[in-house]
């Protein structure tokens, strides 16, 4: 349920019995109270039952089809008149199924309820509410004076006792400061698992980016190459919609050659494949590209490029700045590689980055990259010849300039291998690899001073560090992913001290809050994964596991597709 960012309350007003007709008018109110707002939309999805106390029994459902307390099939569409939350329902009339007048008086009758907000994914409103009259009666009164005015947690009284709320926080001291306690949790699986119909094989060593449009508020997974089985690589792609669950594969006609360790970038409605390193292990310095609409590859030639001015390379990271590509950093079978290039999609033409001994970033892999600002490129940490690193380094690509973070309150710790997510104009690290090769699981905020400093003019550029909560705080990981839904950081998976991570965590940037993501659903725990948030979920592809959580010396590739919707953890809280 989607739509519930942090709380909603359901106030009842039932049950009025018209006995002749079997009918029951059911009157609520579904309202986000974190923010004082109402739930804005001009209708929802609600499925019925009457079950009795064990709830393993339907005495009723709304279209006959509820057998032991279970969901029922169809639906019924329910109007929200002044988009304020508040509605109202007749249980038992049409087109609902009549409700048997030998029903009642039955003792043990409860109302059990399902609910969503886009007739997709509907989600059990628990406790089942017992039917009673006088009680309910008396409390119509109380929900006809907020009728038309949003609720918050001040204005809930003893009037209100008996009342769920539904909290994504485990301890919500708001809710407990106000004489709440939790008494359950809604036990829905978040992971479910794509379809596995033209699905891409186990892979290893894959690219993967997230594609939608503009006006779309939904996007497409696109993996690409990687490694199937040992001494094995594919240059097959495929296109994985999060919306329809279907699979699609992509061209193969004018593909680039099979590779692995390769990079992906977006440029408009193309993808940028560079990169990487064939079957024998060479390393390349060509590519292709893309056109995701057409599906056809376009003349790439002027992609590959010569030896003196980008040197082949793997484990690079590249990005696209306007009408730039631009590839740094990484290794090639020997050593790492220095420097970059920039190659421009107007010109076709490649030209050399700065890589001057001071004037730019010394040569690493394993490193984060980031485009900021929408103008520079940014890199932050990796691992050395001589270890891991804790430096930052922007590069303006106008100017072939490069300038150093300047740290003002805090040394970040050396690491490799972690994640950096831009939000705003702020950059978030999370865990990584340490100089003793052990998993990290602290991080740590950049806020880059752009105002008093202009690269190029300047050898440093000054950047706040702040810390990140370490309260219910990720495990030490590294090789896992990132990816930011617009509210929150989810992390997933990664190398842990000892096997692979099946957790999952999301960070809220705004109250520097962690929660953990429940791990039901048949997730495993991987790393070489990718991961793409679709606007509604998060994608999981890959990577290499343990099977059937058996620690062993030859983990397995897996492809193995699974979506998280991280609002589905709800924990249930009643007025004492």
């Amino acid at each position: 349920m989607r739509v519930f960012k942090s709380i909603f309350v359901l106030s009842f007003a039932f049950i009025n019995v018209i006995c002749q007709s079997a009918e029951f008018n059911y009157q609520g109110q579904i309202s986000l109270v974190k923010n004082g707002e109402n739930f804005s939309q001009a209708s929802g999805d609600f499925k019925f039952a009457i079950v009795d106390e064990s709830g393993e029994r339907s005495y009723w459902s709304n279209d006959s089809s509820s057998i032991n307390g279970n969901e029922p099939l169809s639906s019924v569409k329910v109007i929200f008149p002044d988009k304020n939350g508040v509605f109202s329902v007749t249980l038992g009339a049409a087109p609902m199924t009549k409700i048997p007048d030998s029903l009642f008086p039955v003792k043990d009758a409860y109302l059990r309820i399902w609910f969503s907000s886009d007739g997709q994914n509907f989600d059990l409103l628990e406790p089942d509410e017992k039917f009673t009259s006088v009680p309910y009666s008396i409390r119509a009164k109380v929900a006809d004076s907020i009728a038309d005015k949003s609720i918050d947690i001040g204005s809930l009284s003893s009037d209100f006792a008996g009342m769920t709320l539904v909290s994504d926080d485990p301890k919500d001291e708001k809710l407990l400061n106000f004489g709440f306690g939790k008494f359950g949790t809604i036990n829905a699986k978040p992971w479910i698992s794509a379809s596995n119909i033209n699905e891409p094989p186990p892979l290893i060593g894959h690219s993967s980016i997230s594609y939608g449009e503009e006006s779309s508020e939904s996007y497409q997974m696109l993996i690409w190459g990687g490694s199937p089985l040992k001494n094995r690589l594919t240059n097959s792609g495929w296109i994985y919609n999060a919306g329809s669950d279907i699979w699609s594969e992509v061209s193969l006609l004018d593909a680039p050659t099979p590779r692995i360790n390769h990079s992906a970038s977006i440029y408009r409605d193309n993808m940028i494949i560079w990169g990487g390193a064939d079957v024998d292990g060479n390393v390349l310095s060509d590519g292709g590209i893309y056109n995701i609409k057409s599906d056809e590859w376009l003349d790439s030639t002027s992609l590959k490029t010569s030896f003196r001015l980008l040197v082949p390379r793997k484990n690079h990271s590249a990005l696209v700045i306007g009408n730039k590509f631009l590839v740094w950093g990484g290794e090639n079978d020997f050593d790492l590689v220095t420097g970059g290039g920039v190659y421009s999609f107007l010109t076709k033409e490649w030209e050399p980055i700065n890589s001057e001994p001071g004037e730019s970033p010394q040569k690493r892999k394993n490193h984060a990259a980031l485009v900021i600002s929408g103008k520079y490129l940014f890199i932050w940490g990796g691992e050395s010849e001589n270890g891991p690193l804790n430096d930052g380094w922007i590069y303006d690509p106008t100017t072939d300039k490069w300038a150093k973070l300047k740290y003002l309150n805090l040394v970040p710790i050396a690491r490799s291998n972690h994640t950096a997510t831009l939000i705003d104009d702020s950059i978030f690290i999370i865990g990584g690899k340490d100089i003793n090769g052990e998993p990290i699981n602290n991080g740590f905020k950049l806020d880059i001073d752009f105002n008093n400093n202009q690269i190029g003019q300047k050898d440093n550029i000054n950047a706040d560090v702040v810390s990140l909560s370490e309260n219910n705080a990720p495990k030490p990981v590294y090789d896992h992913s990132a990816s930011f839904t617009g509210d929150e950081i989810l992390l997933f998976g990664g190398r842990l001290k000892n096997g692979f991570s099946r957790y999952g965590y999301a960070y809220d940037y705004k109250q520097d809050k962690w929660r953990y993501l429940n791990s039901k659903g048949g997730i495993i725990g991987r790393t070489d994964h990718t991961a793409a948030w679709s606007g509604q979920n998060l994608i999981i592809f890959g990577g290499l596991a343990y099977l059937n959580n058996q620690t062993g010396a030859f983990p397995s590739r897996i492809s193995r597709t699974k979506l998280l919707d991280p609002q589905k953890t709800w924990h249930l809280y009643r007025k004492k």
